[in-house]
């Protein structure tokens, strides 16, 4: 069985409305779930910020699109850093505290 990771971007994409009775979702939950996958949903809150290495925190203002982290030196896209702590936490190699 595949494993789809899902940050939750609701509020930024909209899915199409299935079926007569206007649900958003299908019979079986989700399109990941009909097709026989595992469906893992992550808070994305503070992926982008947190060091995918390390998990300094530090806050960035949306242009800066470079992460360098000053505790551990990592260095990489804030997206890539942020998709590398989605998929730990959905591993559950650990958690974002708020």
């Amino acid at each position: 069985m595949g494993t789809v990771i899902l940050a939750s971007l609701a509020k930024l994409v909209k899915l199409p409305k299935t079926g007569k009775s206007g649900s958003r979702e299908s019979k079986c939950g989700s399109p990941a779930e009909c097709a026989g996958r595992q469906l893992i949903k992550v808070n994305p809150a503070y992926t982008s910020q947190d060091c995918n290495q390390c998990k300094h925190r530090q806050k960035m203002s949306l242009c800066e699109r470079v992460y360098n982290c000053p505790c551990c030196g990592l260095s990489c896209h804030r997206d890539l850093n942020a998709s590398l702590n989605i998929l730990k936490i959905a591993v559950g190699q650990y958690s974002v505290e708020a």
